[in-house]
């Protein structure tokens, strides 16, 4: 007796969703007629040599046909594919590489990458003046990281300063979409760290760690409290 996995389960294309064995399933399906309802795909793996081949089961009244994407139907006898497959096991358990450094010099550095917020002239906040560009000046902010290098990431975002002439006040170019003002880090990471607390119901400690493991940012679990406390969501 052969065991089958249904995989899709469906009459058209649109019920089968995105999945490439519903692509396959749908295309067999428009080949028969519409009172072959409904259509089931399989898949069926060789435990010799490790091959796999789709099938598709037309279900139709009062009995069930099986046929494979060519319409041809499988060989039970010679057919390699039919024999039952043994699942494997779980794979290894491999342990994060950075998992027991207590050094911050000691993590994998960060890749840079350069953002701009330079303007020639931008609108003074004061009195709506338009200010021309004084200065330029440099700031670095802590991204998530790049999970494909296992790196972190640090932005160097070059912004201007400007002088109104009008009321003669400094100001300096809008980075509120980064970060906040005089953080170190992006957006994005004190929203990530809130939710892991808040939401996840991490103590700080298991956060931070979180954070480097998944998403290669590190943060301090204090700062995080901060970020917590600040939202008045947890004391």
């Amino acid at each position: 007796m052969y065991r089958y996995n249904v995989i899709a389960i469906g009459e058209d294309r649109a019920t089968l969703g995105s999945e490439p064995s519903a692509s396959i399933a749908a295309y067999s399906r428009g080949r028969y007629l519409s009172w072959y309802r409904p259509l089931i795909a399989h898949i069926c793996c060789c435990p010799q040599c490790g091959k796999s081949v789709f099938f598709t089961a037309l279900a139709h009244k009062p009995t069930l046909e099986f046929t494979n994407f060519f319409g041809v139907e499988p060989n039970k006898k010679n057919d390699c594919f039919l024999e039952e497959a043994i699942m494997d096991g779980p794979g290894e358990y491999v342990c994060d590489e950075t998992e027991g450094i207590t050094r911050v010099e000691d993590l994998p550095k960060a890749k840079i990458k350069q953002r701009s917020r330079k303007r020639k002239k931008q609108m003074c906040p004061y009195c709506s003046y338009m200010a021309y560009r004084d200065k330029v000046f440099l700031r670095k902010l802590h991204d998530l990281g790049d999970l494909a290098s296992n790196r972190p990431i640090d932005l160097l975002v070059a912004y201007s300063q400007h002088c109104c002439s009008k009321c003669k006040k400094y100001f300096n170019a809008d980075l509120s979409d980064l970060a906040d003002p005089g953080c170190h880090y992006t957006r994005r990471v004190v929203h990530l760290a809130v939710r892991l607390v808040v939401e996840d119901g991490l103590p700080y400690r298991p956060a931070s760690w979180h954070l480097w493991r998944d998403h290669r940012v590190f943060v301090p679990w204090a700062t995080i409290q901060n970020w917590v406390e600040a939202t008045g969501k947890k004391s």
